[in-house]
């Protein structure tokens, strides 16, 4: 998309209504074929998500990034956003 206004305009001539509205900052990296993508929302610690159909070089990188002391989640966002809401 590349006005969001534009985009926005056009979803509510087709009468459809935002229900929820979330800004992030997205900073992507990669390695080798692995993503690792950073996600900054307002409120919540920074999320580190990474992509990799191979578990074992996942979790190579993971031990040589030192990530491996961090908490470990498996949820959507919206689960994410509902647990961390509950807490700050």
């Amino acid at each position: 998309v590349e006005n969001m206004e534009k985009w926005h305009q056009l979803l509510q001539e087709l009468w459809l209504h935002c229900v929820k509205y979330k800004e992030k900052v997205r900073i992507s990296y990669q390695i080798d074929d692995i993503h690792f993508d950073i996600d900054i929302y307002d409120n919540i610690p920074p999320l580190v998500e990474i992509e990799w159909p191979n578990i074992e070089k996942i979790k190579y990188r993971i031990r040589r990034l030192w990530l491996q002391y961090n908490t470990k989640v498996k949820r959507g966002s919206n689960k994410l956003f509902k647990y961390y809401i509950k807490k700050f």
